[in-house]
């Protein structure tokens, strides 16, 4: 599941910016390098708990597929330096593993909220998940009943 989810990092490269789609086809990286990204929604990669907190609320209030959003975001606005990478396996794998501690992440957050609207996760086509059909058929009628508490022994 995890690697279709990543697939679509491509996918959505290919909608919003073809010379890097294209760039990082032919040097044949595989979305792996995003594999932290996603997992622990860039927490990995920051070192600064506001930031971190900041971008959790982003996702918890977000599209379940956001952190896919916020990953092409995120490359394409590293696009000047990632083009003057050469185009091979190591180098522009080692380079988009690695982001710098000073990345804008408001105005990443603003870019992929713009991505969100304009390639909406449906345009995706993710067949073989549910996540693009947010909010999930569970949730549309779910309604939470607590439990009463059990009586102490």
């Amino acid at each position: 599941m995890v690697k279709q989810i990543l697939a679509h990092i491509y996918n959505l490269l290919q909608l919003i910016d073809v010379e890097v789609y294209n760039f990082i086809n032919n040097s044949r990286v595989e979305p792996y390098f995003a594999l932290s990204w996603v997992l622990t929604w860039f927490s990995h990669s920051i070192d600064d708990l506001s930031i971190s907190a900041r971008l959790f609320d982003f996702f918890l209030s977000s599209h379940p597929l956001a952190v896919v959003y916020m990953s092409v975001a995120v490359i394409v606005h590293r696009k000047e330096e990632l083009l003057k990478c050469r185009p091979e396996y190591s180098t522009v794998h080692t380079f988009l593993t690695k982001l710098p501690p000073d990345l804008p992440y408001d105005q990443i957050i603003n870019q992929t909220r713009l991505y969100l609207g304009k390639y909406s996760p449906e345009r995706l086509e993710l067949k073989e998940s549910n996540m693009p059909h947010y909010p999930f058929s569970w949730q549309v009628n779910w309604k939470f009943t607590p439990k009463k508490p059990s009586t102490p022994y």
